[in-house]
């Protein structure tokens, strides 16, 4: 590793999403360690930058203001990104680490002329044409922290095991959310719908029927953006008036402090599962044509994955369209999701044995999930 107290400016790139972003975190903190004098600044869509705020290892945050520098809008707003670009030459950055790998942020890399900057040397959209070191990953199925993690060890730096990263969540946020939770009873199950693919939904009807199952002994809180807010008003009708509905009222920030509460959360493969992971929240996935060797939860998180490789042939698929109707989806029951939760659940609330026995689930005896 170079002298690590000469080294006095950073610059993380990890525009988005906001999975891969938390995924990021613990290698802000190695790179603290390793660099104690240099100041960190991290490159970030802005509308992503909350999840940074807070973060007492990094100097700035950088927005990325990707819709006003989009194609539609780049030249009545070009001088704002040009602004950017002067900004950055101007840190003279020692390092640059592009963990994003595309055109964009290697270009953005590029601009910094900094000596050394580090990225994928399978990057996509000929970013590592601008790369003055680049890393080869060479097992395609290796998850995507281990991905991340090889380029800072590129540079000599080691990541604690498990690796230390920290969750900044406000005093207000908090109070927030403890009003809101405050009327309801726990245990608390965070429920998230939404993902970007189509193809990563479990579907509305599956988790109606998981939420009727699981109300009487639950709450279920209900997280997603406002493009939910109508499937989220189906799932919370078979709850009895049990859930609590926060589907399009929540921003990032307030989203953490929930999840903060939860019990335990089922989710599809989306972002908001790897928030709970991070907080250290149990975590129940549904995967269908991505692969959680890649995509899943940190590895060290408390999870369980329902999968269907060893039903379905075509997944893990990749795509976000299917030809096939969605058959690796449809190959995972309500059941067993419902029998999971509440087996999970019984260890550590009132849930009662005779109660689970009346639903015809049997108990593990020795269960030592979480």
């Amino acid at each position: 590793m170079m002298n690590s107290f000469e080294v006095q400016r950073i610059l993380i790139i990890k525009l988005s999403a906001l999975g891969d972003i938390i995924m990021t975190l613990p290698l802000l903190a190695a790179l603290k360690e390793a660099f104690p004098n240099a100041e960190i600044d991290w490159l970030v869509n802005k509308s992503f930058q909350d999840i940074l705020k807070g973060q007492k290892d990094l100097q700035q945050i950088l927005p990325f203001q990707r819709t006003e520098w989009g194609r539609k809008n780049f030249w009545k707003n070009r001088k704002t990104f040009f602004q950017l670009l002067q900004n950055l030459r101007n840190r003279h950055y020692e390092i640059v680490l592009d963990f994003q790998g595309l055109f964009r942020s290697g270009f953005l890399a590029f601009c910094t002329r900094s000596p050394i900057r580090v990225g994928f040397q399978n990057a996509r959209e000929f970013a590592p044409l601008f790369y003055t070191k680049k890393i080869p990953v060479p097992d395609l199925e290796v998850h995507a922290f281990d991905r991340y993690q090889s380029l800072v060890e590129a540079l000599g730096v080691s990541v604690s095991n498990p690796p230390k990263y920290e969750i900044r969540i406000g005093d207000e946020e908090k109070i927030w959310a403890e009003q809101r939770l405050s009327p309801y009873q726990a245990p608390f199950v965070g429920v998230i719908p939404q993902t970007r693919w189509i193809t990563k939904i479990w579907g509305t009807e599956k988790l109606m029927a998981v939420l009727k199952k699981i109300s009487p002994w639950t709450t279920p809180v209900l997280f997603g953006s406002a493009e939910g807010i109508e499937e989220g008003k189906q799932l919370e009708s078979v709850c009895n008036g049990k859930a609590l509905n926060l589907i399009g009222q929540t921003n990032l920030p307030q989203l953490f402090a929930f999840l903060q509460r939860m019990a335990i959360v089922l989710t599809n493969d989306s972002g908001p599962m790897h928030i709970a992971a991070a907080l250290k929240i149990p975590v129940v996935a549904i995967f269908g044509p991505t692969n959680p060797k890649r995509t899943g939860p940190f590895l060290w998180a408390n999870q369980k994955i329902f999968h269907a490789t060893d039903r379905v042939p075509c997944a893990p698929c990749y795509k976000r369209y299917c030809p096939t109707q969605m058959e690796c989806m449809s190959a995972i029951s309500p059941q067993e999701v419902v029998d999971y939760l509440l087996k999970s659940l019984e260890h550590s609330y009132e849930i009662k044995k005779m109660n689970l026995k009346e639903m015809g689930i049997e108990l593990y005896q020795d269960l030592h999930i979480f």
